[in-house]
Formats: C-alpha cells, structure tokens, sequence
C-alpha cells in the first residue's frame, strides 16, 4: 500500500507492508522500519549514510536521559533555581513533558469526541481530540478504515513501529499524535484511521492526499548498495 501525506513545506510518502514500512520526506531523508527485524534505520541520501535503531539502541537512549536527571540532583541551590526559572518558562506542554522527565514517568495519552459526524461525500468524518496528561495535543479528523479499503492488517505495522520508537524517544515524538487503535475505537465505535491531523504545538499538519494499493518492490524496505552505517550513532 501506498499513502501520501501533504504537509509544510513538503511530502511524506508511505509505502506500507504488514510487516515493513517506508518513510520518505520529500527527497532529504528516508526511514525504514522493519518489524520482522525489530529494527528501523534513518537514510540519508545526500551522504549515502544509515543509522541503525535497535531496541538496545533505544534502551541506551533511556539510560541517557536518566543519567540526564540525576546530574539535576547535583546541582547548586543557585543552579537548581536558574533551572526552575527556564522550565517556568516553557509553554505548558512542553513544561509537563520535563516534569515526566525528572519524576521519570511517562505521558498519559487519550482520545475525546471533539463535534460529532460530518458527512463529506461518501465518508462519515469525525473530529477526535487526543489528550496528553489531560492537555490538548492533536486534533484528529478520522474515517473509517474501511471506507479507505483498509484492513488491521494493512495499518498493523503502523501501529507497531509507533510503539516501537516510543520504547526510548517518547519526548522526541511529541510532534506525532500516539495512535491507538482500540482507544479511538472506544471513541468513535469503529475501526478508526486519521486522514487529517494538527498539533499546534508543532505548528504541525498532515493530510492524506491519496490511498493507493499495489504491489510493492522488496528492495523498497532494504538499505540501498552502497550506504555505510554512520559509525558514531551505530549501536555497539
């Protein structure tokens, strides 16, 4: 399957397997995530480099940003106080993402119906908001998955790498809405996919322009002859 998004100043283009997926932002960066590999890796065509994402990677990544908060512990009184002063600075979510950070918690997200049904042709759409710890993150409009000839198991490995990159990173996704199937199905009583999302807070829109499904080349989902692995972001 193939999807493209419209968003500013450029594209995403997805090309989806059950257990692969393909990323490309208009011509500058590719990502593959590969499900059967528990892996994703980041393409840089202009260098012809790759990174490696492994579970282990993402586990370094959280040990990372625990190192990270107990430095905060050793802080001057003098140094605590400048910190303090610099997150009350912050907007509000950004601010409750550093409170998570220092008690070591992860954010709390769920989805409200934000106005009802509205027809638009042939498709029912309806407006979801999801909350994070409570607080407006993304306006979602959705369809059912269906009326775009999607099954669980054309949007599984979206699902998947979602939660595979949230295993380390989840303060770095926060420009991405959490997409749980089973709790926007709750929401709306249906098989949910979003054709158009907006966070604010990342100045943020993507679109679904089209949906297209056809067979798909193999090598799409493998690193192309000639990349090297970037040595320094290389998992040991």
């Amino acid at each position: 399957m193939k999807s493209r998004h419209q968003r500013s100043p450029g594209k995403l283009v997805e090309y989806i397997e059950p257990d692969r997926l393909r990323f490309e932002w208009s011509s500058e960066y590719v990502s593959i995530f590969r499900a059967d590999q528990d892996t994703a890796y980041l393409l840089n065509p202009a260098d012809r480099k790759f990174v490696r994402i492994t579970p282990e990677k993402l586990k370094q990544m959280v040990a990372l940003t625990a190192s990270a908060m107990e430095s905060l512990k050793s802080m001057s009184p003098e140094q605590r106080a400048q910190f303090a002063e610099y997150v009350k600075s912050l907007p509000a979510a950004q601010r409750a993402q550093v409170d998570r950070m220092i008690a070591g918690q992860a954010a709390k997200f769920e989805f409200r119906d934000a106005s009802g049904p509205a027809s638009s042709g042939k498709r029912t759409r309806e407006r979801v908001d999801e909350l994070e710890d409570g607080q407006p993150h993304a306006s979602l409009c959705v369809v059912r998955a269906s009326d775009l000839g999607l099954t669980e198991e054309d949007v599984g490995s979206l699902h998947r790498f979602d939660a595979f990159m949230r295993q380390g990173l989840p303060q770095a996704l926060a420009a991405f809405p959490a997409i749980d199937p089973q709790a926007m199905e709750k929401v709306v009583g249906y098989a949910a996919f979003p054709v158009h999302v907006e966070i604010a807070a990342a100045k943020r829109q993507t679109t679904i322009e089209t949906i297209e499904k056809r067979p798909l080349a193999p090598d799409l989902f493998e690193i192309p002859p000639g990349y090297q692995e970037d040595p320094k972001l290389a998992p040991p």
